[in-house]
C-alpha cells in the first residue's frame, strides 16, 4: 500500500509532466546541476562495489564490529579463500582496513561513508514495507 505522501508525489509528478514544456534555459539549468561524466563513472563504480552480495555482507558485518578472518568465516558462512579475496578487493578500494594484532589480522570498516550509503539502501527497501522490485516498478 502506498503512503499518503507517495500518492501525493505521484499526482504532483503526473500533473507536472502533463503541463511541462521545458524551455532551453530550464534544460541548461538542470544540466548544470548534474554531476560531470567522471563523477558519474565514479558513482557507477561505488554502486557496483556493493552489487556483489559477498562484499555487501562483509561490509555490513564489519560495520557492527571489527573481526578477524576466522570470525568473519563463521559469521558469514563463506569459505576463507573467497573471504580473503573479497577483503583484499575491499582493502584496495579503501573500504576496509586491516591491523595486525599478534598472530591475527583484524579487519574493520575504514570508510564510514560506506555505512551511510548502506543505511540509505536499507531505508529505501523499508519505505512503506515495500519490496525493491515493487519500488522499481513504481518509478
Amino acid at each position: 500500500m502506498q503512503s499518503h505522501k507517495r500518492v501525493l508525489y505521484n499526482i504532483y509528478m503526473q500533473e507536472f509532466v502533463e503541463n511541462c514544456i521545458m524551455d532551453e534555459e530550464v534544460k541548461k539549468k538542470i544540466k548544470s546541476y548534474l554531476p560531470n561524466k567522471s563523477d558519474i563513472i565514479s558513482m557507477e563504480r561505488v554502486f557496483s562495489l556493493f552489487a556483489d552480495k559477498t562484499r555487501l555482507r562483509i561490509v555490513l558485518a564489519l560495520s557492527i564490529m571489527p573481526m578477524i578472518v576466522n570470525d568473519l568465516v563463521g559469521v558469514l558462512g563463506i569459505n576463507q579463500t573467497t573471504l580473503s579475496h573479497q577483503l583484499a578487493f575491499l582493502r584496495n578500494l579503501g573500504v576496509v582496513e586491516d591491523a595486525r594484532r599478534g598472530k591475527n589480522v583484524v579487519y574493520s570498516l575504514k570508510n564510514k561513508t560506506a555505512l551511510t550509503l548502506l543505511s540509505c539502501a536499507l531505508d529505501f527497501i523499508d519505505e512503506d514495507n515495500a519490496k525493491v522490485e515493487e519500488l522499481v516498478v513504481d518509478f
